[in-house]
């Protein structure tokens, strides 16, 4: 396909790489992903008989040497088996690598590979380079003397790939690509969805709704004694983000109250922002036992509170029905009050 204006690498391998790997460039200019896909066996590798290894059936993507000159996309329909390492070291053991290999002559002689990269046997032996363009499938460590491998002497190294729009299995969030939220990745370590940040190495949790619940205690009496029968607050949550859309569940708990002179009415206030959404009585009857916890729930509709698409708090409160008579909400590390805020699927 090579002509003056045409090669193998502009259009065809960049538009074939392109539109079949996720890619994690810039505005720019794409970078190339490289990988195995997912599916099958994607090409993981086992020990095999004596000092050979077997490839399972898959597919991968190797970049190429030159980040503009896009991808080679190439595997294995079937297993392969007996892919034979060199015999091993006498004295010293060795770290060899199972690579899947693009030379690219740019002649018909061009091919892919599966093969072995031999390393070099040392008391404390490293892995040897890779060939370029290739990507590594395993690292096996080859024992002093040794005649045949196990699993424990084999290293899974790979990392993969998807088609733009797929889910990216990830070893572990440390190993994220640096993809934007729209990303979404399954992290093999957590089992569990995760999506990018831009930022690599680093995920962040996926939100089932528009954002996940936001939570404020008491974990210690609250009193008013200070400026008795004014609004005191028990708990403010931090802000939240609504989409305008959304309705919220508003759940609130106190633990019980005393007041200095008993039986006094009290009125418990929940707010978002500086409007008032609900309230519930209560008539504590001792200065001494506290009484009349209890717990209640709230919900917003279209049309009745709905937060607006924004920034919102709720303040949880209470206010008794005296200015002369201290009223006091009980509450402790293992017996908190406590606000929460969760927005709910309509």
């Amino acid at each position: 396909m090579d002509t003056a204006a045409l090669s193998a690498e502009t259009p065809f391998r960049q538009y074939v790489v392109g539109t079949s790997v996720l890619n994690t460039g810039t505005t720019s200019a794409n970078a190339v992903a490289g990988g195995v896909f997912p599916g099958g066996g994607a090409m993981a590798v086992s020990a095999g008989s004596g000092l050979a290894v077997n490839v399972a059936a898959g597919y991968c993507c190797v970049p190429a040497a030159s980040a503009i000159q896009g991808g080679y996309i190439f595997g294995a329909m079937t297993e392969i088996t007996n892919l034979t390492l060199a015999a091993a070291d006498p004295t010293n053991p060795r770290i060899d690598l199972i690579v899947a290999y693009v030379n690219d002559l740019g002649t018909s002689a061009s091919a892919a590979y599966v093969q072995t990269v031999t390393g070099t046997p040392a008391s404390s032996p490293s892995a040897p380079a890779a060939p370029a363009p290739s990507i590594i499938l395993a690292a096996v460590t080859v024992n002093a003397g040794a005649a045949s491998l196990t699993s424990g002497n084999i290293t899974d190294e790979r990392s993969y790939v998807v088609a733009p729009g797929g889910v990216l299995p990830i070893t572990s969030s440390t190993a994220a690509p640096a993809v934007p939220a729209t990303q979404l990745m399954y992290d093999i370590a957590t089992g569990t969805i995760v999506q990018g940040t831009g930022t690599a190495g680093t995920v962040a949790s996926l939100p089932v709704l528009p954002w996940v619940p936001v939570m404020a205690l008491a974990a210690s009496n609250v009193t008013d004694s200070s400026a008795k029968g004014v609004l005191t607050t028990i708990a403010t949550t931090g802000s939240w983000v609504a989409d305008g859309s959304t309705d919220i569940e508003i759940y609130y708990k106190w633990t019980g109250f005393t007041v200095s002179t008993a039986p006094l009415l009290v009125t418990l206030e929940v707010k978002i922002d500086s409007t008032v959404v609900d309230q519930t009585v209560v008539y504590p009857a001792s200065a001494s036992v506290y009484s009349c916890g209890g717990s209640a729930r709230y919900y917003t509709s279209s049309g009745s509170n709905r937060p607006s698409a924004g920034s919102h708090t709720v303040t949880f409160a209470f206010q008794s029905a005296s200015t002369s008579f201290t009223t006091t909400l009980s509450a402790s590390s293992t017996a908190a009050a406590c606000v929460r805020v969760t927005p709910i699927s309509t």
